[in-house]
């Protein structure tokens, strides 16, 4: 016998996807620190939440998986940013400045034809650069090989202190998105973790603060 429940027809949290949930998460916690806590629930004109998006999603769609300001995915900002959205349209928070002549819903369906394009683009170009199995003899080695020897260079470059995304790319004379790539890699593999934001820089009255990283081992 089990215990009663009646919760036919409610939302089944559990479904929703654990990653994505994870990584809207980091995009809120980055966000907090920027212009505090909660500071979206305010309110502001809808329009501006789905500019944001669009933006997130077409730097996506041209091939830049992270946002080079916050070290983190764009479809997380995307997904945050629509997040805010459903909320204000439920509560009725901001201003619902939408156009209804259609417009909007034309170019929607053209970028979603055009993001649709690129990923089949993408997935063919894909499959070409795949090699035949057992080409190239002992790739795997080599790649540990060339991690570790990454991994000892970031080492020595943090040497136990704390430094920021573009401090490393300037460092090692890398792109601030490839830095930022290659810190997550190590993120992943749990070699460095984000400890905060810096300062953003003087005169610049724009843009975002620069992650903090530190090395764990």
């Amino acid at each position: 016998m089990t215990a009663k429940k009646f919760d036919l027809g409610k939302p089944p949290i559990s479904l929703i996807n654990r990653a994505a949930l994870e990584e809207e998460a980091r995009v809120l916690d980055y966000g907090a620190q920027k212009y505090g806590r909660d500071n979206w629930r305010n309110g502001m004109d809808h329009s501006r939440l789905l500019d944001a998006a669009f933006r997130h999603l077409i730097a996506y769609v041209d091939g830049e998986s992270i946002d080079p300001e916050s070290g983190l995915c764009h479809l997380a900002h995307a997904r945050c940013s629509l997040g805010f959205l459903i909320h204000y349209r439920r509560h009725g928070v901001g201003v619902d400045d939408r156009v209804s002549d259609g417009t909007i819903s034309m170019d929607l369906l053209k970028s979603l034809i055009s993001a649709n394009e690129h990923r089949e683009k993408q997935e063919e170009k894909e499959k070409k650069k795949k090699p035949a199995a057992g080409k190239y003899p002992g790739p795997r080695k080599s790649g540990l090989a060339r991690q570790a020897k990454t991994d000892a260079k970031y080492k020595a470059f943090f040497a136990g202190q704390t430094r920021t995304t573009p401090e490393i790319a300037s460092a090692f004379g890398y792109s601030l998105s490839g830095t930022i790539s290659s810190l997550m890699h190590l993120e992943a593999r749990g070699k460095v973790e984000r400890v905060g934001v810096g300062q953003r820089p003087i005169g610049a009255k724009y843009g975002r603060p620069p992650v903090i990283w530190r090395w764990k081992e």
